[in-house]
């Protein structure tokens, strides 16, 4: 209670929006309570607010920027000139998560239960090895946005360490996870005769609550699959209740506005080249299945289930990622034209629009 008051006092914190993820909900249950209650427990300071907004078949992922990308990077180097020897915890709390993941067996004759096991098992890893991931991926990210404004915030013996063990997990955490959740719970939907698309968008408790209960999942789990919610502060909140609970947190939601008259976009050359053809947004795996060959295949970011997808596409333009992500390694594998880093590219661009990708120069251009 006295957290909400203290809240309430300050000016309201926008949370702004630098992600997109295709996950089970149970994932993004996880996420959360890391950096809600693992992050400042293990570094003594909390992360940045975070908040998971639900439309379109994908989760968009928005956080308090400021505190994210200025005030924490600074925090946190403060705190490693004394504890950079514990980050190896970190790490080693993540490798204990994808050894789970690239052991997991399902048996046939597994039962529901069992398989719940495994999910608590795995969400509790998952969490505890979130941190790591953080660490992972941000580290790097803050030292060169430092560095091009002339400081240099970590020890650079720590980020080639830190490259290391990103070169040696492949960058695969979040994916793994995906992954096995997903296999998890569909053999347990399959148990129980649920739907597997449901079951994706259940909570950890309400799955464990059926199954303990004998019953269907919860018929509001429905609802879910075509509106727009919230979770935050371990709560599903609907849309029409969104700004009036932000805002009793301290928090508002600056939404994004369709931006349909830029006619040129700008991002990171990943692997160079120049074609033209048809965009083909994909936000989540159920829409993988409708590119074609030769298309421009256009999405937040790629993971590893993207590329049967990447193989037909002629170029691919991701909003997200660095030189070292996903997209930028495989189209270098396939030697087809990327730009990666595009900010927009999901929101500007529509199916069908022509467009010309031009990776020698970083542009996309509506034609």
């Amino acid at each position: 209670m006295e957290k909400n008051i203290s809240r309430r006092k300050n000016k309201k914190r926008t949370l702004e929006k630098y992600l997109t993820r295709d996950a089970p909900l149970v994932a993004i249950e996880c996420w959360y309570q890391s950096r809600d209650k693992d992050f400042p427990r293990f570094f003594g300071m909390p992360c940045s607010a975070i908040a998971f907004l639900f439309r379109e078949g994908v989760f968009e992922i928005y956080t308090d920027l400021k505190r994210f990308e200025i005030d924490l990077p600074r925090e946190l180097a403060i705190w490693l000139k004394d504890n950079a020897d514990k980050l190896d915890l970190l790490h080693q709390a993540m490798l204990k998560f994808l050894i789970f993941c690239h052991r997991l067996k399902v048996k046939k004759s597994a039962g529901a239960e069992e398989l719940l096991a495994l999910l608590s098992l795995g969400a509790k890893l998952f969490t505890q090895g979130f941190s790591g991931l953080y660490i992972a991926h941000r580290l790097p990210h803050y030292q060169q946005n430092f560095k091009e404004q002339g400081h240099l915030l970590f020890d650079s013996q720590l980020i080639e360490q830190i490259f290391k063990w990103r070169e040696a997990e492949g960058n695969v955490f979040f994916s793994e996870a995906v992954n096995t959740f997903s296999l998890l719970l569909e053999a347990i939907a399959r148990r129980q005769r649920w739907s597997p698309d449901l079951i994706k968008l259940a909570t950890l408790t309400e799955i464990r609550q059926s199954l303990k209960h004998g019953q269907p999942l919860p018929s509001s789990i429905v609802q879910r699959q075509n509106s727009v919610w919230l979770y935050f502060d371990y709560q599903i909140i609907s849309e029409a209740e969104i700004n009036q609970k932000l805002t009793s947190l301290g928090y508002r939601l600056k939404k994004e506005r369709a931006r349909l008259k830029i006619k040129e976009l700008r991002g990171v050359i990943a692997y160079s080249g120049c074609v033209k053809g048809k965009v083909r947004v994909v936000l989540n795996r159920g829409q993988l299945e409708f590119v074609k060959k030769g298309d421009i295949l256009v999405a937040p970011m790629t993971s590893p289930w993207y590329l049967p997808a990447m193989k037909k596409a002629a170029a691919i333009v991701t909003d997200e990622g660095g030189i070292t992500c996903h997209a930028a390694i495989v189209a270098r594998e396939l030697k087809k034209p990327c730009i990666i880093g595009a900010k927009i590219a999901t929101h500007v661009l529509k199916n069908g629009d022509r467009v010309e990708v031009n990776a020698n120069t970083g542009t996309v251009t509506k034609i």
